[in-house]
C-alpha cells in the first residue's frame, strides 16, 4: 500500500490507516481483521485510551504480539497512535476511587454524570503510562490530545475572550508536558484531535489551528506540534474549503499542510448532517418490498399484540403499572410507523432498532415467554407476536435502505464527473475513500475495518488513488 510522509515527524504512514474506534479484544473477528489489515501493508494504527474502555488498545497489543511471533514483523514496523482526554467507563471508575483517596485531578471538565474531560498533564502523563502498558508496546509513536474542544462546549465561561484564553493556556500546559514525554521516549511526536478545527471562527466551540501553532514549543529542543486528526467527508468539507484562519487566508487543512503538519483524517464514511450521522455507502436489501407489504405486516402485528394483552388481563392476574409497561412493549410496530416519515438513514434506524426494540423485545421473553407460570396460549401468541414484529422490521429496514440508496444516486452522480471509466461502477464507500486519500494534502485517512470484507475493500481503494488534481469537485460541488 502507498505510503506517504506524516508531515514534519519524517514517519511513513499507510495512505489508509486503521481505526479502531469500535474494535474490542473479546470479538475475535476484529483481531483477525486488524492482523489482514498489517499484513496487507497498513502499518498505521489509530486508537484511544477510552475506545471500548480499553480494549480497543488491548486487541492492538495482542495482535501485534501474535504477529511478531509469527511472521518476520515487529513493533517497529507499525506506526501506533493513541489519544486522551475522556473520562468514562473504567476510567470513570478508576478516577472516582482515586478521588475518594483524595487524589484530584485538577482542571477536570463535567460534561454529564458519566462523563467528564481533563487534558491536565497529570493525566494526561496516568493515560499514557496505562495505554503503553495495555498494548505493552513500549512507546506510541503518536498521542494526540482527544477533543480538547470539550472545555469550550461544557465551561460554563459566558466571555468568549476570557474562554478561549483558558482553552490555549491549557493546551500550551499540555504541549509543554509532551514534550518532556518525547525527550523521554515514551511518545515519539504529539499532536491532537479536534472535531472543530473546520468551524466558523466565531463558533464558540472552534478550535484555531493559528493560535495552536503560536503557543506550540519552539524552543532549540523542541518537537513542537506534529500531527492533526479531523472529519473530513464528501459532505463535511469545511476543514477542507471554510478558509477560518483569519491571518493566513487558509482553511485547517491548507493551514496544517502548509506548516508542515500531519494530517490524519477520521470519519471518511461517517458524515454528521444536522446532527445525525449519514453513512456514506450502498447498503444490501434482503428483498424487495413495498410500503403495502409493510402496512399488512402492521396490522398482523396489531392484532396479535391486542390478543397477547387480552389474555395476559384474563390468565395472568397482572397488576395495572404491569400491564401498562407490556403495552408499551407490544406497541413497538406502532412506534415505529408513527415515526417512518423521519426513518430514512438505515445508520439511525438500526440505531433505534437497537436502543428502543430490542430491550422491549428481552422483556417480552423475559417476562412472558420464559415465565414458567405463563400459560401456553400466551406464550404462543407473544412467540407469533415476536416473529411477526421481525419480519416487519425486516421490510421496514428493506424500504428504508431502498430510499437511502436512491437518494445515494445523486451523489454517485456527481463524482461519477470527477472520476474516470473504470471508477465509474464502484461502491459509494469506496468512491468516498478514493476522492478523499486522494487529495495530496492528506497523510492518512482512517476507517473502520472490523471485519476482513472491510479490509479488503480499503486494499482494493488503495489501489485507485487517483493522480490528477482532485480539489475540484471538494471546492465546486458544495
Amino acid at each position: 500500500m502507498e505510503k506517504r510522509i506524516l508531515g514534519k515527524t519524517g514517519i511513513e504512514v499507510s495512505v489508509f490507516g486503521f481505526g479502531s474506534y469500535r474494535v474490542d479484544s473479546r470479538v475475535r473477528p476484529q483481531a483477525e481483521a486488524l492482523r489482514k489489515a498489517l499484513l496487507s501493508g497498513i502499518n498505521f494504527i489509530d486508537t484511544s485510551t477510552n475506545y471500548s474502555d480499553g480494549n480497543s488498545e488491548i486487541l492492538i497489543g495482542e495482535v501485534i504480539k501474535e504477529i511478531e511471533v509469527s511472521t518476520s514483523l515487529r513493533r517497529s514496523n507499525f506506526i501506533i497512535a493513541s489519544k486522551a482526554g475522556y473520562i468514562q467507563g473504567k476510567n470513570l471508575e478508576s478516577v472516582k476511587r482515586h478521588e475518594a483517596q483524595g487524589l484530584v485531578y485538577p482542571e477536570v471538565t463535567d460534561c454529564s454524570p458519566d462523563l467528564r474531560h481533563c487534558i491536565h498533564p497529570s493525566f494526561l502523563k496516568d493515560q499514557i503510562t496505562e495505554s503503553i502498558k495495555r498494548m505493552d508496546c513500549g512507546y506510541l509513536d503518536l498521542f494526540l490530545i482527544h477533543n480538547p474542544e470539550y472545555f469550550l462546549m461544557y465551561s460554563h465561561e459566558r466571555d468568549l475572550t476570557k474562554l478561549r484564553k483558558e482553552y490555549y493556556s491549557r493546551l500550551r500546559a499540555a504541549f509543554e508536558h509532551l514534550e518532556e514525554e518525547s525527550k523521554a521516549g515514551r511518545i515519539r511526536y504529539y499532536g491532537i484531535s479536534s472535531n472543530t478545527f473546520g468551524q466558523q471562527s466565531f463558533h464558540r466551540h472552534f478550535t484555531s489551528l493559528e493560535e495552536i501553532l503560536k503557543i506550540s514549543p519552539n524552543g532549540k529542543f523542541d518537537k513542537g506540534i506534529s500531527v492533526i486528526q479531523l472529519p473530513l467527508n464528501l459532505k463535511e468539507k469545511d476543514s477542507l474549503t471554510l478558509v477560518n484562519q483569519a491571518e493566513n487566508g487558509k482553511s485547517a487543512i491548507k493551514l496544517a499542510h502548509k506548516a508542515g503538519l500531519g494530517v490524519i483524517i477520521n470519519r471518511p464514511l461517517n458524515a454528521i448532517v444536522n446532527n445525525r450521522i449519514e453513512r456514506l455507502g450502498d447498503f444490501d436489501m434482503q428483498g424487495s418490498f413495498n410500503l403495502k407489504d409493510l402496512q399488512a405486516s402492521y396490522r398482523k402485528v396489531e392484532v396479535l399484540a391486542e390478543t397477547v394483552i387480552h389474555e395476559m388481563k384474563r390468565q395472568m392476574r397482572l397488576g395495572y403499572e404491569k400491564i401498562q409497561d407490556m403495552k408499551d412493549s407490544f406497541g413497538i410496530a406502532r412506534f415505529l410507523m408513527k415515526n417512518f416519515d423521519d426513518l430514512d438513514n438505515p445508520v439511525s434506524l438500526t440505531d433505534l432498532l437497537e436502543f428502543y426494540v430490542n430491550p422491549r423485545i428481552r422483556m417480552i421473553k423475559s417476562i412472558v415467554i420464559e415465565n414458567e407460570s405463563t400459560p401456553g396460549i400466551v406464550v404462543e401468541v407473544a412467540q407469533n407476536f415476536l416473529m411477526e414484529v421481525k419480519n416487519f422490521t425486516m421490510i421496514l429496514q428493506t424500504i428504508v435502505i431502498a430510499k437511502y440508496n436512491m437518494n445515494n444516486m445523486k451523489l454517485h452522480g456527481i463524482l461519477n464527473n470527477y472520476l474516470p471509466q473504470e471508477l465509474k461502477g464502484h461502491t459509494l464507500a469506496r468512491k468516498s475513500l478514493i476522492m478523499t486519500a486522494s487529495l495530496p494534502c492528506i497523510s492518512s485517512v482512517l476507517v473502520g475495518m472490523r471485519t476482513q470484507k472491510y479490509v479488503e475493500d480499503v486494499i482494493e481503494a488503495s489501489k485507485n488513488l487517483l493522480t490528477s488534481e482532485q480539489e475540484a469537485f471538494w471546492f465546486m460541488e458544495r
